[in-house]
């Protein structure tokens, strides 16, 4: 959040707005602090010295019309109940009841014509902001502050709850106009709104659900940062621009729908968006700047869209869930820290046209088992790969130059895989309705390890196993049923074995995978033995009587 302040204070004194708290030159009268404007003739309030409650500003102050609220004239004052503001006022400075945390009530008089931004900000006990119904420049609909034609939101009273129906003819939500606002739990824009201003509801906590105008083209920088009970945003067709930070920080965002139309994502705009599992990202999306997903920790695959030009800086940095990801053709550069604290990482393909990979780009990315580069060998950053495991091997393709064998950049490196060939010696071995396959690795396994085997069933894939042995059970009896098996290494399933068939019933029966299928081998094998067995005893209880 300090951050966060800091920016408000920045667009203060970049816009020359932002003034000292009080005066050098202050006098004081009663409870006030003021200063003479306007050559003398006119008061402005500078600060209060009360000791709080219900606060009454006088009318008049040194025998002169008390014409100004100066720039955070009470900010901070958190032991004010309720102001009462007199009619000679006429303007409002910047941050002047600014984090007054125990304000209940206010009053807008009639000929207040000019208002600071951040007036009533972080006035967390604020229920409603009235306004004199004769004001010419301001009105109050619900407790909500709006320009006179209620055209502009302004203000949201701090401590407004539950649902806020924003009216139709509302076109613009202006920046930080209902920050913090903890206690609503639903917004409703009408199609009229054009505008969000930045950071306008950053710290609504307690905002379950947002209705956004179906006219809105962007949604601006922080618009909703630390809306950490928001759970899901559906972003309407016509907004081309997510701002910098916009859902920064939403920690109950679990899912995102992004429209065609959308066409870049700004910095951190989903950062540390922790529960965000998935996110379709549209074709229409041709630039992402850094940090996009950085911290979203639950985020497990996710598919870029083709066109965008490079991966920048932070842009999937600590995703510990991120699993797969596919690099679309079109990108020419992955950046620092781009996929840093990628855990769950284990395995990526380089497209030809990455030509630099930057520092620390795939640092602690512990689970990486290869990364195979379609193209030529990438200028690397220092550090580019770190922490990684023993098992971390390079691969290119055929005609790619820049790579040596058998390191590169102190890794194993070697041409790409291909796929394994068929498993073999495939045989199995029945009893009843059960059904035991053993078959031995491929002749060939393209050059990479066999993660696992597929075994089929009617050609239907019924079970994986890193084994090579499988027993199917409880088979349907009479029934005919044939077997094969397929190897897979990190390229994909190579070809499939000769098949074994196997009739469910009664009987033991074997198939060795070369055309004939035996009947009772394994049961008149197994006689065969007790009949040994049993004239070896023989002849030993005779030779002992004999002895005997």
């Amino acid at each position: 959040m300090r951050s966060l302040a800091v920016l408000m204070v920045l667009s203060l004194i970049i816009g020359g707005g932002l003034s000292a708290v009080g005066s050098l030159s202050a006098a004081v009268e009663g409870d006030f602090e003021y200063e003479l404007i306007n050559g003398g003739t006119a008061a402005s309030i500078t600060g209060y010295v009360g000791s709080g409650g219900d606060v009454v500003v006088p009318s008049v102050i040194a025998g002169k019309p008390v014409k100004k609220i100066a720039n955070s004239a009470f900010e901070g004052c958190e032991n004010i109940a309720a102001i009462s503001l007199p009619g000679s006022l006429t303007a409002i400075g910047h941050y002047a009841f600014m984090t007054c945390r125990n304000l209940t009530s206010i009053s807008i008089p009639e000929n207040v014509t000019s208002m600071g931004i951040y007036v009533f900000n972080e006035c967390g006990s604020l229920v409603s902001i009235d306004v004199d119904a004769d004001n010419p420049g301001y009105a109050s609909v619900d407790g909500v502050l709006y320009d006179k034609g209620v055209s502009i939101l302004r203000q949201c009273p701090g401590g407004k709850t539950g649902v806020l129906d924003i009216p139709e003819g509302v076109t613009t939500i202006t920046a930080w106009s209902l920050c913090y606002c903890a206690k609503l739990t639903s917004v409703s824009m009408p199609d009229s709104v054009t505008v969000v201003e930045s950071f306008a509801f950053i710290g609504c906590s307690a905002l379950a659900s947002v209705k956004l105008s179906n006219n809105l083209t962007a949604i601006d920088a922080g618009a909703f940062s630390y809306c950490s009970g928001l759970a899901s945003v559906q972003v309407p067709e016509g907004v081309v621009t997510i701002g910098d930070w916009a859902f920064e920080n939403c920690r109950s965002l679990s899912s995102v729908s992004l429209p065609l139309g959308v066409e870049s994502l700004g910095v951190s705009s989903f950062g540390y968006c922790e529960n965000l599992t998935q996110v379709h990202i549209p074709d229409t999306v041709t630039y992402m700047s850094m940090g996009v997903f950085k911290g979203c920790t639950l985020l497990s695959a996710v598919t870029l869209p083709e066109g965008i030009p490079v991966i920048e800086g932070t842009l999937f940095m600590d995703c510990r869930s991120l699993a797969s990801i596919t690099i679309p053709d079109s990108v020419s550069a992955i950046y620092e820290h781009a996929f840093s604290g990628c855990v769950a990482l284990h395995n990526l393909t380089v497209p030809a046209n990455v030509t630099s990979i930057g520092d620390r780009a795939f640092a602690g990315c512990s689970a990486l088992t290869y990364i195979a580069f379609e193209g030529d060998a990438p200028s690397t950053g220092s550090d580019w790969v770190d922490d990684w495991n023993d098992g971390l091997s390079i691969y290119f393709f055929e005609g790619s130059a820049g790579f040596t064998v058998p390191t590169w950049n102190g890794l194993p490196c070697s041409l790409f895989p291909s796929l394994p060939g068929s498993p073999v010696n495939l045989t199995a071995v029945g009893l009843g309705n059960d059904i035991t396959i053993t078959w031995n690795d491929p002749v060939d396994d393209g050059g990479a390890v066999i993660e696992y085997y597929v075994v089929y069933q009617d050609g239907v894939p019924v079970c994986n196993t890193t084994t090579k042995r499988v027993t199917i059970l409880d088979l349907v009896s009479g029934e005919t049923y044939e077997f094969k098996v397929v190897a897979h290494n990190l390229v994909g399933n190579g070809e499939m074995s000769s098949p074994v068939s196997f009739t469910a019933g009664d009987e033991v029966q074997e198939d060795d995978g070369e055309g004939g299928s035996d009947a009772m081998v394994i049961l008149l094998a197994a006689g065969a033995v007790l009949a040994i067995v049993a004239l070896m005893a023989i002849f030993f209880i005779v030779k002992r009587r004999g002895k005997g």
